[in-house]
Protein backbone atom coordinates (compact mmCIF):
# COMPACT_ATOMS: atom_id res chain seq x y z
CA UNK A 1 0.00 0.00 0.00
CA UNK A 2 1.77 3.08 -0.89
CA UNK A 3 2.21 6.04 2.01
CA UNK A 4 1.01 9.15 0.42
CA UNK A 5 1.15 12.61 1.38
CA UNK A 6 -1.36 15.05 0.39
CA UNK A 7 -3.05 14.83 -2.78
CA UNK A 8 -3.03 18.03 -5.17
CA UNK A 9 -5.95 19.45 -7.20
CA UNK A 10 -5.10 21.10 -10.39
CA UNK A 11 -7.10 23.74 -11.62
CA UNK A 12 -6.38 25.37 -14.91
CA UNK A 13 -5.64 28.95 -15.11
CA UNK A 14 -6.94 29.54 -18.39
CA UNK A 15 -10.54 29.06 -20.16
CA UNK A 16 -8.00 26.66 -22.74
CA UNK A 17 -9.21 23.90 -20.10
CA UNK A 18 -11.57 21.80 -18.95
CA UNK A 19 -12.64 22.35 -14.88
CA UNK A 20 -11.29 19.18 -13.24
CA UNK A 21 -8.77 18.10 -10.94
CA UNK A 22 -4.90 17.05 -11.89
CA UNK A 23 -4.01 14.77 -8.45
CA UNK A 24 0.06 14.07 -8.83
CA UNK A 25 2.27 11.98 -6.62
CA UNK A 26 5.90 11.96 -6.85
CA UNK A 27 8.97 13.10 -5.53
CA UNK A 28 11.17 16.36 -4.85
CA UNK A 29 13.68 17.94 -7.25
CA UNK A 30 16.89 18.20 -5.70
CA UNK A 31 18.83 20.97 -4.78
CA UNK A 32 16.21 24.06 -6.27
CA UNK A 33 17.83 25.07 -9.38
CA UNK A 34 15.85 27.66 -11.35
CA UNK A 35 14.66 26.62 -15.11
CA UNK A 36 14.82 28.81 -18.17
CA UNK A 37 11.88 28.27 -20.07
CA UNK A 38 12.16 27.72 -23.19
CA UNK A 39 9.96 28.44 -26.32
CA UNK A 40 10.94 28.63 -30.27
CA UNK A 41 9.80 31.77 -31.68
CA UNK A 42 9.05 29.59 -34.97
CA UNK A 43 6.65 27.10 -33.11
CA UNK A 44 3.36 27.04 -33.64
CA UNK A 45 2.30 25.43 -30.64
CA UNK A 46 0.50 27.43 -28.26
CA UNK A 47 2.57 28.85 -24.85
CA UNK A 48 -0.68 26.55 -22.17
CA UNK A 49 -0.31 27.41 -18.48
CA UNK A 50 -1.94 25.91 -15.61
CA UNK A 51 -1.86 26.12 -11.85
CA UNK A 52 -2.11 22.82 -9.17
CA UNK A 53 -3.33 23.59 -5.83
CA UNK A 54 -1.56 21.07 -3.34
CA UNK A 55 -4.37 20.08 -0.46
CA UNK A 56 -3.47 17.92 2.64
CA UNK A 57 -5.44 15.10 2.79
CA UNK A 58 -6.70 13.45 6.03
CA UNK A 59 -5.54 10.83 8.20
CA UNK A 60 -2.13 10.56 7.47
CA UNK A 61 -0.57 10.91 10.96
CA UNK A 62 1.69 13.59 9.81
CA UNK A 63 1.35 17.35 9.50
CA UNK A 64 -0.64 18.74 6.53
CA UNK A 65 1.42 20.04 3.61
CA UNK A 66 0.02 22.65 1.32
CA UNK A 67 1.05 24.38 -1.53
CA UNK A 68 1.13 25.98 -5.07
CA UNK A 69 2.47 24.34 -8.72
CA UNK A 70 2.55 26.40 -12.09
CA UNK A 71 2.79 24.47 -15.02
CA UNK A 72 4.20 26.35 -18.42
CA UNK A 73 3.96 23.96 -21.74
CA UNK A 74 5.99 25.23 -24.32
CA UNK A 75 6.99 23.95 -27.74
CA UNK A 76 9.94 22.55 -25.83
CA UNK A 77 7.78 20.69 -22.79
CA UNK A 78 5.86 21.38 -19.55
CA UNK A 79 7.71 23.01 -16.77
CA UNK A 80 6.77 22.62 -13.21
CA UNK A 81 7.85 25.17 -10.59
CA UNK A 82 6.31 25.78 -7.17
CA UNK A 83 6.59 25.58 -3.72
CA UNK A 84 4.91 23.09 -0.98
CA UNK A 85 4.85 23.43 2.31
CA UNK A 86 4.88 21.05 5.32
CA UNK A 87 7.05 18.12 3.99
CA UNK A 88 9.35 16.10 5.70
CA UNK A 89 13.00 16.19 5.28
CA UNK A 90 13.88 13.60 2.21
CA UNK A 91 13.20 12.54 -0.63
CA UNK A 92 9.14 12.35 -1.89
CA UNK A 93 7.30 10.67 -4.84
CA UNK A 94 5.84 12.83 -7.40
CA UNK A 95 3.43 11.55 -9.72
CA UNK A 96 0.62 12.08 -11.70
CA UNK A 97 -2.25 10.09 -11.55
CA UNK A 98 -4.87 8.54 -13.44
CA UNK A 99 -7.88 10.05 -11.77
CA UNK A 100 -8.66 13.49 -10.52
CA UNK A 101 -10.49 12.17 -7.88
CA UNK A 102 -8.15 12.57 -4.54
CA UNK A 103 -10.96 11.51 -1.98
CA UNK A 104 -10.51 8.40 0.73
CA UNK A 105 -6.83 9.85 1.20
CA UNK A 106 -5.66 9.77 -2.72
CA UNK A 107 -6.56 6.22 -3.09
CA UNK A 108 -9.56 7.78 -5.35
CA UNK A 109 -6.78 8.81 -8.15
CA UNK A 110 -6.12 4.60 -8.93
CA UNK A 111 -2.20 4.39 -9.75
CA UNK A 112 -0.27 6.33 -11.94
CA UNK A 113 -1.04 7.65 -15.56
CA UNK A 114 -0.18 5.46 -17.88
CA UNK A 115 -1.89 5.31 -20.99
CA UNK A 116 0.89 3.13 -22.96
CA UNK A 117 0.42 0.35 -20.13
CA UNK A 118 4.70 0.36 -19.65
CA UNK A 119 6.73 -0.38 -16.63
CA UNK A 120 7.05 2.14 -13.84
CA UNK A 121 10.56 4.49 -14.14
CA UNK A 122 12.93 7.24 -14.59
CA UNK A 123 11.79 10.52 -15.63
CA UNK A 124 14.35 10.68 -18.19
CA UNK A 125 13.29 7.26 -19.79
CA UNK A 126 10.29 8.49 -21.80
CA UNK A 127 10.45 5.20 -23.77
CA UNK A 128 10.03 2.90 -20.45
CA UNK A 129 8.05 5.08 -18.07
CA UNK A 130 4.38 6.04 -16.85
CA UNK A 131 3.94 9.20 -18.43
CA UNK A 132 2.79 10.35 -14.79
CA UNK A 133 6.83 9.30 -13.47
CA UNK A 134 8.20 12.49 -12.94
CA UNK A 135 10.67 11.36 -9.90
CA UNK A 136 11.47 12.78 -7.34
CA UNK A 137 11.58 15.94 -4.65
CA UNK A 138 13.71 16.61 -1.78
CA UNK A 139 13.00 18.72 0.78
CA UNK A 140 16.16 19.88 2.62
CA UNK A 141 17.14 18.97 6.10
CA UNK A 142 15.95 22.39 8.36
CA UNK A 143 13.74 23.51 5.79
CA UNK A 144 9.99 24.15 5.57
CA UNK A 145 9.42 25.02 2.17
CA UNK A 146 9.90 22.29 -0.93
CA UNK A 147 11.04 23.72 -4.16
CA UNK A 148 9.51 22.36 -6.96
CA UNK A 149 11.42 23.13 -10.46
CA UNK A 150 11.22 20.43 -12.53
CA UNK A 151 10.85 20.29 -16.73
CA UNK A 152 9.09 17.26 -18.54
CA UNK A 153 8.79 16.59 -22.36
CA UNK A 154 6.38 13.40 -21.78
CA UNK A 155 3.52 14.88 -20.28
CA UNK A 156 0.91 17.35 -21.65
CA UNK A 157 -1.52 19.87 -21.20
CA UNK A 158 -3.22 19.81 -24.83
CA UNK A 159 -6.14 18.76 -24.98
CA UNK A 160 -6.80 15.36 -26.76
CA UNK A 161 -3.74 14.21 -26.43
CA UNK A 162 -3.17 10.86 -25.06
CA UNK A 163 -0.45 12.66 -23.12
CA UNK A 164 -2.71 15.04 -21.58
CA UNK A 165 -2.11 15.37 -17.57
CA UNK A 166 -5.44 18.19 -17.02
CA UNK A 167 -7.97 16.45 -15.20
CA UNK A 168 -5.47 14.03 -13.58
CA UNK A 169 -4.74 14.11 -9.54
CA UNK A 170 -0.75 15.23 -8.55
CA UNK A 171 0.32 13.05 -5.50
CA UNK A 172 3.21 13.32 -3.23
CA UNK A 173 4.54 10.57 -1.70
CA UNK A 174 5.84 10.40 1.33
CA UNK A 175 8.32 8.00 0.41
CA UNK A 176 11.25 8.01 -1.75
CA UNK A 177 10.48 7.04 -5.25
CA UNK A 178 13.30 3.92 -6.44
CA UNK A 179 12.57 5.03 -9.82
CA UNK A 180 11.80 1.31 -10.89
CA UNK A 181 15.10 0.14 -9.63
CA UNK A 182 14.02 -1.99 -6.93
CA UNK A 183 14.60 -5.23 -8.09
CA UNK A 184 10.55 -6.26 -7.25
CA UNK A 185 7.20 -6.51 -8.84
CA UNK A 186 6.32 -3.29 -6.97
CA UNK A 187 9.54 -1.18 -7.40
CA UNK A 188 8.21 -2.05 -11.69
CA UNK A 189 4.61 -0.33 -10.62
CA UNK A 190 4.92 2.51 -8.14
CA UNK A 191 8.41 2.46 -7.77
CA UNK A 192 7.88 1.57 -3.89
CA UNK A 193 7.17 4.89 -3.06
Amino acid sequence: RLRRHPGFSLFPSTSLFRSGVLCLEGSLAGPFNRLTIVHSSSSSHKVLKAKVKLVPATDTGKDPVYGLLTLIETSQGVYINGKILGLEPGKHGFHVHQEGDIGNNCDNALGHFNPQLVNHGKPENIDERHVGDLGNIETLPDESITLVSLFDNLITLVDGNMNNIVGRAFVVHAGEDDLGEGGNAESLKTGNA
